[in-house]
């Protein structure tokens, strides 16, 4: 019996503590005595911001703060702590589901480490982006009004593609590489040579995050001195936008400009 209780002992003396692993939270202050939390699973992260699901509406241009386990080449500032903790700018909310409970997807960007002073006069405040800071945070300040979001948002982000204009009555193809000037996840603006039209199919290749669509040209916008603007709606696929603004590959390059995000 004896050995087996210095057995049971030695045992116990070598067995290591389970250490849990650091919570993502997210805490939201919706007014002066209105507060929520609570857990997350953040599936989308860069050092610009993160995407992840809550079972609360948030508004669009909200602050936030997170705590996050987020790796150290990820972080702008509190290297050396365990929990990062940051606040992060709402820049789009969309319900998972048709039912009330399915809960929100979350799309945020990193804004900094203290609220602004607005912020603690009035947690409604609603903010907008006003550019990058050399840190690789962005700057916000406040609004007039709260926004109406978009329901497709767009962004300034310059992408090298391939356009295909599909002519069927002369059943031929006329191709032309260009640059996006803006693009969301439901469409595109590309400065193009192409004398497409309202309602003409083009096809649509960005070779680089191997995404390749059919579009329909919406409008065609006249620029004096230069190419015309098309603007064009994805048909049956969504751009991948996320992998874009949250990609670890994003990280070594400029961030994105947010375009026509907020509407008031």
């Amino acid at each position: 019996m004896s050995r087996r209780r210095k057995s049971d002992k030695q045992k116990s003396r070598n067995e290591t503590p389970a250490i849990s692993p650091v919570q993502d939270t997210v805490f939201v202050r919706e007014s002066s005595d209105s507060t929520w939390s609570e857990a997350i699973n953040v599936k989308i992260v860069s050092s610009f911001g993160a995407g992840f699901e809550v079972s609360r509406e948030c508004r669009l241009g909200t602050l936030i703060r997170l705590e996050l386990a987020l790796p150290v080449e990820l972080r702008a500032f509190d290297h050396d702590k365990e929990v990062y903790s940051v606040i992060a700018l709402v820049q789009h909310c969309n319900r998972i589901g048709k039912r009330a409970d399915d809960g929100y997807h979350l799309s945020v960007i990193f804004v900094g480490k203290e609220f602004p002073d607005s912020y603690v006069e009035n947690p409604a405040q609603a903010y907008r982006l006003t550019g990058a800071a050399q840190d690789g945070l962005w700057r916000v300040t406040e609004c007039l009004s709260q926004f109406k979001q978009r329901q497709y948002p767009r962004f300034d982000i310059k992408l090298t593609v391939e356009l295909g204009w599909i002519q069927s009555s002369k059943r031929m193809i006329v191709k032309e590489q260009t640059v996006t000037r803006d693009i969301g996840s439901r469409g595109v603006s590309v400065v193009s040579g192409l004398d497409a039209k309202r309602g003409d199919k083009i096809k649509f290749a960005c070779r680089d995050i191997d995404f390749y669509a059919i579009a329909v040209v919406v409008n065609r916008r006249i620029l004096v001195g230069e190419k015309d603007l098309l603007h064009m709606k994805f048909v049956d696929h969504k751009f991948p936008i996320e992998r874009i603004l949250f990609s670890p590959a994003a990280d070594g390059a400029s961030a994105p400009k947010p375009h026509d995000i907020f509407r008031g």
